[in-house]
């Protein structure tokens, strides 16, 4: 792995390909024991299956995974076996029963690669998280509990999957299936919570979904940063104006004013009592309003 690597924009399939050993994929297939009763979708084939299948399209699904197995020169490049084939429903159990170790595994040894290329100083310059969330229902129909998500009545669970990245890798995530866990505003901040309490200096970044006062209050009263969007509509009470804006542009926005507030809730007559950093501006485009909005601490 080369060093100068880390200075590109982007990185060919090629450059990628060569900075995984493939031996050491063979190694932890063996030591794991990925490969036990397997005939066809290997530890080491699946991994760059996987890979190639997030490379080729913008939606990995069984059928792209299958249509990357298939192909010649995805065996040629790999020396896999030319004559065999795969059927998506055959990766789908494959998934479903491989040992989630080997995977574990190939990241940390990944990782450590990573560590070699990068010092913890630069390592740590990346300071923000972006937190978001994602339905999955591959699996619906084989889980004990789930989400029942939106209006249909089909008897279908989701999962949902919160994860944090700090534009390295995953810095933190974690798996619902709970009802109650459906509203962002229960699962993304739990998230934000218990990566920083791992992470110092992070400044957390989440959509408009997180809404709740109270929550807003605790991550700035715990010292946390954050910056999200804020409803249009929401009411506040303008503690002192920074900034009118004057219409200053601010990259493909015009800053219309910059404030601190504190928050109303909807029912709760009472505002916030902590302050709020709302900064408006409108979109040079489309001529909207976007506020967001950071605790005092950011100031």
């Amino acid at each position: 792995m080369q060093k100068t690597l880390k200075k590109h924009q982007g990185i060919s399939v090629s450059e990628l390909l060569s900075l995984i050993p493939d031996q050491e994929l063979v190694r932890l297939a063996k030591e794991t024991k990925v490969d036990y009763y397997s005939k066809v979708l290997y530890g080491r084939a699946v991994f760059y299956m996987l890979l190639m299948g997030l490379l080729s399209s913008a939606r990995a699904s069984l059928r792209v995974l299958e249509d990357v197995f298939n192909l010649k020169s995805f065996k040629t490049i790999f020396n896999l076996t030319p004559s065999k084939t795969v059927k998506y429903n055959s990766i789908s159990e494959r998934l479903g029963v491989m040992k989630v170790e080997f995977f574990e595994k190939a990241f940390e040894f990944f990782y450590a690669q990573l560590s070699q290329l990068y010092s913890q100083d630069e390592m740590l310059t990346q300071k923000i998280v972006r937190v978001d969330s994602t339905m999955v229902a591959e699996t619906s129909a084989k889980l004990l509990e789930g989400m029942c998500v939106g209006c249909k009545k089909d008897g279908k669970k989701q999962t949902k999957f919160t994860i944090a990245y700090d534009g390295l890798f995953p810095c933190d995530a974690e798996v619902y299936s709970r009802q109650a866990d459906l509203s962002e505003d229960r699962a993304i901040p739990a998230v934000v919570l218990s990566c920083a309490e791992k992470y110092t200096g992070k400044i957390y970044i989440f959509d408009r979904g997180v809404q709740k006062r109270e929550t807003f209050d605790g991550l700035s009263k715990g010292k946390i940063e954050f910056v999200c969007r804020l409803k249009e509509s929401s009411r506040r009470e303008v503690v002192r104006t920074m900034e009118t804006g004057n219409g200053r542009p601010i990259g493909s926005l015009f800053l219309v004013s910059d404030e601190e507030v504190r928050l109303f809730g909807t029912r709760n007559r009472k505002p916030t009592k902590e302050t709020f950093r709302l900064i408006t501006a409108e979109n040079i485009s489309t001529g909207s309003i976007t506020a967001t909005k950071e605790p005092n601490i950011c100031f």
